[in-house]
């Protein structure tokens, strides 16, 4: 009986844990929307910089500042280029947010080389329930797999002493009614 009680227990705990994962991919989303949109407009000042003073594109841009004997300049101009990477990495990101299942997006946020973002996402994290019946049948069939995955070898644990309990029992019994031999 406490078993079951401690099994239920469980259960909403996880379940009440799978429950936080969309709302959490939604925050990280609104989080890379901004990092996205900021880091946009920085691209198009470069690509203002790269019309007005007619460079055929940015690597061009690029490439004539890295000559530069100014070391601010040529400093400027690796700048540039990491942002141009950072941009088109948020771009990917921007676009599996949108597209991608759950499960992409989970995978991308837990990615040990996303921890400090995900740190940064999770200080302003509200825990709550999706009202997306989508997220909830999910996260409920996760957490009911879930449960039954690690459940198994405690079940199976009891399931045995109880039949060890039942054969020990057996074999204590009086030997009265043996016929004689």
């Amino acid at each position: 009986m406490i078993s079951g009680i401690v099994d239920k227990l469980v259960f909403g705990a996880v379940l009440l844990a799978f429950f936080q994962l969309p709302i959490l991919a939604d925050h990280y989303q609104q989080y890379l929307t901004g990092y996205f949109d900021a880091t946009h407009e920085e691209v198009e000042k470069i690509n203002a910089m790269v019309v007005k003073h007619q460079y055929a594109d940015t690597e061009a841009l690029i490439a004539s500042h890295q000559k530069s004997s100014i070391a601010s300049v040529r400093q400027d101009a690796d700048n540039k280029k990491q942002l141009l990477i950072r941009y088109k990495q948020l771009s990917d990101a921007v676009a599996l947010f949108e597209r991608g299942t759950l499960a992409d997006k989970v995978t991308y946020m837990l990615n040990p080389s996303r921890h400090e973002t995900l740190q940064r996402v999770v200080s302003n994290f509200e825990p709550g329930i999706p009202l997306s019946p989508h997220y909830l049948l999910l996260c409920a069939l996760a957490a009911l797999g879930f449960n039954a995955l690690a459940a198994s070898p405690a079940k199976a644990v009891r399931h045995i002493r109880k039949k060890r309990r039942k054969v020990n029992k057996i074999n204590e019994k009086p030997v009265e009614n043996l016929p004689p031999q």
